[in-house]
């Protein structure tokens, strides 16, 4: 019996370290899930309790509006119709709740009071018949932070009596990105200067009164979205205002109006932005010009606007825009980065739904191209190869002399950049390279925008380069190594071609592989 026991004994292994470590992990991996499952559930709840918070300061904001008086106190304060005394971000016209704040989270209230009409029993239209109230509570989202409406209650306020009759006035309707009744925008804040009240916000159906105007063309308005609740805001574009100089123009932005009774419409969107991210290198004294093409209704005429300020300047998000930049010097362009590589912006924007459209662009320079091809116009490559005697034998020395012409001046002061020369298209065969140990520069001039510059290819390796370049129609390309990205360009600008306000060349009206190419005809 002692032996059985023993022998059991001796058999009874331990747990081995790899058992260890894939318990540890287990545990681990379990662990995560867990504490995902509980931080979601965690958020889950807030954002539920958020809401019934939401919903109870929506019901208690209408619950106070019902206390006052329909004809003199229920109506937004500020030169608003309805006018009243109620201010439109706060909670009960408590002031310091904006935000306000319960239980640690911030809740911003929002009234919105606007008019609704009707029409009477005798056929009457009456622009101010009820009053039509919309309280809306956003909070932050416990999952994205972003500001989110947790409540929207919304009610008819109708006055007890007899009221005495109205004028009617403008009636506003307003839409977001193309005119159709599913695309009424709510909550615009419509401004209105001339006789009367000034301001007024859109409904649920996009629409804004300003009632009770003097009948007739006795007045001018103008009218404006100005604000909305959901962003930033532009409305289609109508004209162009030239009041600021032919070279600093503006959107013409309000409509006018001087017959009453009228309607009138807008178009509203969030805005695109052009921002350049080298704008600390963009030329003074320089404008850029934006005309359209597409078949979409257009201002009566091209806008433009001065380039150093071109960041800050709205353009409707849905055109097509055909641009040109007027510099005191020389002629610049605008990539951008699509797929992968750097190109001519292509006078898009891929609009957001939500927010703001900012496209991330870059000024550059170029070549001059020959109409409709890709030959460098009034640029060349030379023969200009030589016989010298070495060790008293004649040798040939392949020596080219280079020539470029570019849409800007350079920067005088550079004398160090890329580039290669290729017999074909498709980087094969290459035969310089300003990195290569076996060729030599020389005589380098810079002219303004002409760059000339001789190469020399100390090695010998080609007895006669340029009759191999017969064979092929007289003709070369010539690439110049670009930066991979922007900050490249900003660590090691030196390195590649500069104009003379340190704009850097990155192509032409094509940009492929990172280098700027074109079609060298061989004198």
């Amino acid at each position: 019996m002692e032996v059985f026991l023993l022998k059991q004994l001796n058999n009874n292994k331990g747990v081995t370290l790899i058992e260890i470590v894939i318990s540890i992990a287990l545990i681990g991996i379990i662990s995560m899930m867990a504490v995902t499952v509980l931080n979601y559930g965690l958020l889950s709840s807030s954002s539920h309790k958020q809401s019934l918070v939401a919903n109870e300061i929506a019901s208690n904001q209408l619950e106070w509006l019902r206390t006052l008086s329909y004809d003199t106190e229920l109506g937004l304060v500020g030169g608003f119709t309805p006018a009243g005394i109620v201010n439109p971000n706060l909670y009960r016209n408590i002031s310091g709740t904006d935000p306000y704040l319960l239980d640690g989270i911030e809740y911003k209230v929002r009234t919105r009071i606007t008019w609704e009409d009707d029409i009477t029993l005798n056929g009457r239209t009456v622009d101010d018949a009820r009053k039509k109230v919309d309280v809306i509570v956003q909070a932050s989202n416990p999952f994205t932070k972003e500001q989110k409406e947790f409540s929207f209650l919304g009610t008819m306020f109708t006055f007890e009596g007899q009221q005495n009759p109205t004028q009617p006035g403008i009636k506003v309707v307003v839409y977001k990105g193309s005119i159709a009744d599913e695309n009424r925008a709510p909550r615009v804040l419509i401004e209105k200067k001339g006789f009367g009240p000034t301001f007024s916000y859109t409904d649920h159906n996009g629409r804004a009164i300003f009632p009770n105007l003097p009948k007739g063309s006795s007045n001018t308005y103008q009218i404006a979205p100005i604000a909305w609740d959901f962003g930033e805001i532009m409305f289609r574009p109508i004209g162009v205002d030239n009041s600021t100089g032919l070279m600093n123009q503006k959107w013409l932005d309000y409509l006018q109006v001087k017959d009453v009774p009228n309607q009138v419409s807008f178009v509203v969107d969030y805005p695109a932005y052009l921002n350049f991210i080298n704008s600390d290198k963009l030329p003074a004294n320089s404008y850029i010009n934006f005309n359209f093409g597409s078949t979409e209704i257009y201002p009566v005429q091209d806008i433009t606007t001065p380039l150093q300020t071109v960041n800050n300047f709205k353009l409707w998000p849905n055109w097509i825009y055909n641009y040109k930049i007027e510099t005191p010097l020389g002629e610049y362009y605008i990539a951008t980065y699509e797929d992968g590589k750097w190109g001519e912006w292509n006078g898009y924007f891929d609009s957001n739904q939500n927010s703001a459209t900012i496209k991330n662009v870059l000024l550059h320079f170029g070549l001059e191209f020959e109409a409709n091809t890709t030959t460098i116009k009034d640029s060349y490559v030379k023969d200009i190869s030589y016989d010298e005697i070495i060790d008293g034998q004649a040798v040939r020395i392949n020596a080219a002399e280079i020539m470029l012409k570019f849409t800007a001046p350079l920067n005088p002061n550079q004398k160090k950049f890329g580039f290669i020369i290729n017999d074909t298209e498709d980087f094969l065969n290459l035969r310089w390279e300003k990195l290569s140990d076996n060729v030599l520069w020389d005589e380098v001039e810079i002219n303004n925008n002409i760059l000339k510059f001789k190469i020399v290819d100390t090695n010998h390796s080609y007895s006669d380069f340029f009759t191999y370049i017969s064979d092929t129609n007289n003709k070369i390309h010539l690439y110049i190594p670009t930066p991979v990205s922007y900050d490249e360009y900003l660590k090691n600008g030196e390195n590649y071609l500069n104009s003379n306000y340190n704009v850097p060349l990155w192509g032409y009206s094509t940009i492929e592989k990172n280098k700027a190419y074109g079609v060298l005809n061989v004198e």
